[in-house]
């Protein structure tokens, strides 16, 4: 279906019925596209669970959440996360807390 809305689709690869009515579907909707849906939303069932339990409860938004998930260390993560929660901060800051804390683990490795 993606490569087909990108124009990008091989004539002989007959989209399924199922594949029909789901891009019917977020036709009608009208606020997010199904290929909108795929690249920015789909990807939030592969967030830590810790991260995916505050996002389901809203304490933060998902853009937020996929920059914190970027933190593998479980500890660290944690740490980050009740941060952001706690203080509200911003997209920005998050990025340079954990573009931090990603450098130092780099160098650490080094």
């Amino acid at each position: 279906m993606n490569n087909e809305s990108k124009g990008n689709s091989n004539h002989k690869v007959m989209v399924s019925e199922e594949g029909r009515i789901i891009q019917d579907v977020f036709s009608k909707l009208g606020k997010i596209t199904c290929q909108s849906f795929v690249a920015n939303h789909l990807p939030l069932l592969k967030l830590h669970l810790d991260i995916q339990t505050v996002l389901q409860k809203g304490e933060i938004e998902y853009t937020k959440a996929k920059e914190i998930n970027r933190i593998k260390n479980d500890d660290e993560r944690q740490k980050v996360l009740n941060k952001a929660i706690a203080e509200g901060l911003s997209l920005s800051e998050i990025r340079i807390i954990v573009e931090n804390i990603l450098q130092q683990q780099l160098e650490s490795k080094l």
